[in-house]
């Protein structure tokens, strides 16, 4: 989709999929945010790959209603995601 902001086609071991995770300090920020209501989108990048262990994508105890905007599949088995929130 033209302009849409969704990752270019990449691998999962593709630097820019590493280089978009947060740092500490950027989820605990992301997390206050999500909180506090103040995120309207979000954009995930799905590996066909497990790996146990790591943080929580989203913070303990919120619940938000999305809905999809935006899906691109790629041949590497990597999806990205766009969601807006649904607010009533």
């Amino acid at each position: 989709m033209q302009g849409s902001g969704l990752a270019p086609n990449i691998g999962c071991d593709s630097p820019e999929v590493y280089s978009a995770r947060p740092t500490r300090g950027d989820s605990l920020a992301a997390a206050e945010a999500i909180r506090l209501g103040l995120g309207d989108e979000f954009q995930m990048t799905g590996c066909p790959a497990i790996v146990g262990g790591g943080k929580r994508f989203f913070p303990e105890g919120v619940r938000l209603e999305l809905e999809l905007m935006e899906e691109r599949r790629f041949d590497s088995g990597v999806i990205a995601l766009r969601y807006a929130v649904r607010r009533n």
